[in-house]
């Protein structure tokens, strides 16, 4: 996303990041939530067509923002709470 930078961040940007990357996975779950309900409802047509198209996208996109999420609460770990990187000063 736009401003993130792992190289440069503190444990506060890491921490943020972390956050942003959490709603965006409950964003994603929700939506995925909403088409396995209107598979559920949907004509065999309709609901094979929400299965091999959005559901795919939408568990992709979810797994990717996973990733990242979890990559920027390692990295907050990491910087230990002090608001820098290691190695620094």
């Amino acid at each position: 996303m736009f401003g993130e930078d792992s190289s440069t961040a503190t444990v506060d940007d890491a921490r943020r990041w972390a956050g942003a990357y959490d709603k965006l996975v409950a964003f994603k779950r929700e939506l995925l939530d909403l088409c396995h309900r209107y598979v559920e409802r949907s004509e065999p047509e309709v609901a094979q067509a929400i299965k091999e198209t959005d559901v795919i996208m939408l568990e992709m996109e979810l797994s990717r923002f996973e990733q990242k999420r979890d990559f920027w609460k390692i990295r907050a770990s990491e910087l230990g709470g002090n608001g820098r990187r290691r190695g620094t000063n």
